[in-house]
């Protein structure tokens, strides 16, 4: 699954590059001159961003928000970041994981990061932003991640959160309490909200992804020609329209159909 992060105005410039690698999900800039809103969407990674405000830069590494919000990246001209995939922690974050989960931090607050601020321009091209920032990340290790929450994120992924969690957490011998104490001190994030996530993000891709299936609140806007399959919101793990309806607003800021009707606006990304 690629990962939607923002809603963009299609005003803001936009560059993106998904990887192919164990530790990578992909590498993003936007371009924002004018400092419109953008709006940041739960995807449960972490991130190291690089910001540039006329000379000034601060480079920060976040969490995944926890629900839609407007995205520091707003306040700035430029913003090259870094998404690492779902479950992957750099070990030099690792103690920090509970505190990451809708926050940032900058990095200098780690140890043996001082000469990141340093190490990109904003003048750099998109792609040599990218080798620079691997040249200087290649000396951190990944933390290797215990098996009980490996498991749980396997399943998550492949059912995009459709699943029984109370049935799923069963299956590894482990109780409920114990089972999402350990996943959240790993991932930052609770089973069931990580569950929530993957499934706005599968929304996101019916909708806006590729693939365009006809996932609206009950038929296409009017006007719309729609001749994509469409797919059933209980297919996503959703009781009925108004839950989706409900979560997909609190994690994007917009409804379903708004996202359609303003097609020609705005862009997740």
């Amino acid at each position: 699954m690629k990962l939607r992060s923002f809603c963009i105005s299609q005003n803001v410039r936009y560059f993106e590059k998904f990887e192919n690698d164990p530790m990578y999900h992909k590498f993003y800039e936007l371009e924002n001159p004018e400092h419109e809103t953008i709006v940041a969407v739960p995807d449960g990674c972490i991130d190291i961003q690089f910001f540039w405000k006329k000379k000034e830069c601060l480079v920060v590494v976040c969490g995944s928000y926890l629900q839609g919000d407007i995205s520091l990246t707003s306040e700035y001209d430029r913003c090259f970041g870094v998404k690492f995939n779902l479950g992957v922690v750099p070990k030099i974050f690792s103690s920090r994981i509970p505190d990451l989960a809708n926050h940032r931090m900058e990095l200098t607050d780690f140890p043996f990061t001082e000469d990141f601020y340093s190490c990109l321009d904003s003048r750099d091209s998109f792609e040599m932003k990218i080798t620079k920032f691997k040249n200087c990340f290649q000396r951190f290790e990944q933390q290797e991640t215990d098996n009980l929450t490996s498991y749980i994120l396997r399943s998550l992924k492949a059912q995009t959160g459709v699943c029984y969690i109370t049935g799923l957490v069963n299956e590894t011998g482990y109780g409920h309490r114990h089972t999402n104490i350990v996943f959240k001190k790993n991932l930052g994030l609770t089973i069931k909200k990580c569950a929530s996530i993957l499934r706005v993000q599968e929304a996101l891709e019916c909708i806006a992804g590729e693939s365009r299936s006809c996932l609206y609140e009950q038929t296409a806007p009017s006007g719309l020609q729609c001749d994509y399959d469409r797919k059933n919101y209980h297919e996503l793990g959703y009781y009925d329209q108004s839950h989706y309806i409900h979560e997909f607003k609190k994690f994007t800021l917009h409804t379903p159909n708004d996202c359609v009707k303003q097609a020609d606006r705005i862009r997740f990304v």
